[in-house]
């Protein structure tokens, strides 16, 4: 009831932490898996500046960044027809590949 109270009578909006109430300014911005759920799919075609998935072609954004599911980088040229992925679209390009299969 307190964080309403305060949240309402500030107009901020405060996050709970060990060392007590952030603003949500001081907060470290979340991560890509951390906005929620990202869509999961089967690469069926790589291209120089393309991706299909699902059968559906997606372009790739210009900082795109792709990472293995234990967070190591990878190159564009190491993703293949087949391989299962969670993505992130922004801008209605690609902006952030996990890899998931194979391990």
């Amino acid at each position: 009831m307190l964080i309403a109270l305060l949240i309402v009578v500030t107009g901020s909006i405060l996050i709970s932490t060990a060392d007590g109430l952030m603003p949500t300014a001081r907060a470290e911005a979340p991560s890509v898996p951390q906005l929620g759920t990202l869509p999961e799919g089967e690469i069926t075609a790589v291209g120089a500046t393309t991706l299909d998935v699902a059968g559906r072609f997606y372009g790739l954004h210009p900082k795109l960044t792709i990472v293995s599911d234990e967070g190591q980088p990878m190159e564009l040229k190491q993703l293949r027809p087949g391989l299962i992925i969670q993505y992130h679209v922004k801008e209605g390009v690609l902006d952030r590949i996990i890899v998931l299969i194979p391990r």
